[in-house]
């Protein structure tokens, strides 16, 4: 599935009390590597759960605050060491698809906030992503918010 920026269009509003704010999905993008993992990510699985990743994401940044969309299964946050991140999240067959996705309030060189699409993996459903992993998404998370602007496209 074609996820280039084109294919996502972004929409500023007025932050307003109870109305959609100005937040705007971002994909983080390595500034070590130039890569962009989570569109990485996208392009790999089907297209199928890829269209229902990014309408979750799309759903998520209609609602102000981010962190206050209810979209049961869908958007999820996540606990433990974690804790600050949100998954969107698509089951398929046997697969959980899921993309880690930190908010970033007033983040250097946006004129908006910023819901950052960090990555994304697939799962067997049941399973639970090694340890290593989540530390893995954690540190790209460490990179994105040293960097002035941020590094997202």
């Amino acid at each position: 599935m074609d996820v280039g920026a084109d294919h996502y269009v972004h929409a500023i509003d007025e932050e307003t009390p109870g109305v959609p704010g100005n937040w705007q999905v971002e994909f983080f993008k390595d500034p070590r590597t130039g890569r962009v993992p989570a569109r990485e990510f996208l392009e790999r699985i089907p297209d199928e759960p890829a269209a229902e990743l990014l309408a979750t994401l799309k759903a998520v940044e209609g609602t102000s605050p981010p962190f206050a969309f209810r979209g049961g299964a869908r958007w999820q946050a996540m606990r433990d060491e974690m804790s600050g991140w949100f998954e969107a999240r698509d089951k398929h067959e046997k697969l959980l698809y899921r993309l880690f996705v930190r908010l970033d309030r007033d983040p250097p060189g946006l004129p908006h906030h910023a819901i950052v699409v960090v990555d994304g993996d697939a799962k067997r459903d049941e399973t639970a992503f090694r340890t290593d992993f989540y530390a893995g998404r954690r540190e790209q998370w460490e990179v994105y918010v040293r960097t002035n602007p941020r590094s997202v496209e």
